[in-house]
């Protein structure tokens, strides 16, 4: 995380990650269901934000995964009254080195998503499930 972002905190949702009075937000959790696969939990993904006002998906599909094993990644936008404006998110979900599959998701205004995009890139490349909360 960002040397600056100093509110953390942990629910059933996972762990939420973000700088203190900002706008932006990284979460991190365990994807649930059993015996999916990484595109199949983006696309659930992309179906269940597609209510969301403003909703349009900005890609979808396989990535490269620095761990190894599969991954694939959801990026869209929607509108939000919270950050004033349209909102960016990118949802990777990846195999980590336990086997299981975790989702980090990133989200910002979207003036601030290319900073945005290399915060989400870093935490994926260091995530380690054996020195997480999960």
């Amino acid at each position: 995380m960002p040397e600056e972002w100093g509110v953390r905190t942990r629910d059933t949702g996972g762990v939420f990650s973000k700088p203190f009075g900002g706008a932006e937000l990284l979460q991190v959790f365990r994807v649930s269901e059993p015996g999916i696969t990484a595109l199949e939990a983006v696309r659930a993904a992309s179906e269940d934000r597609g209510v969301s006002p403003g909703f349009e998906e900005v890609r979808i599909g396989a990535v490269d995964n620095p761990l190894g094993g599969e991954a694939a990644e959801l990026v869209y936008a929607y509108d939000s009254e919270d950050s004033g404006g349209r909102r960016q998110v990118a949802e990777r979900v990846f195999t980590a080195s336990d086997g299981r599959l975790y989702a980090v998701l990133g989200a910002a205004p979207e003036e601030l998503w290319p900073r945005h995009e290399e915060i989400l890139s870093t935490a994926v490349t260091h995530f380690d499930p054996y020195d997480s909360p999960f």
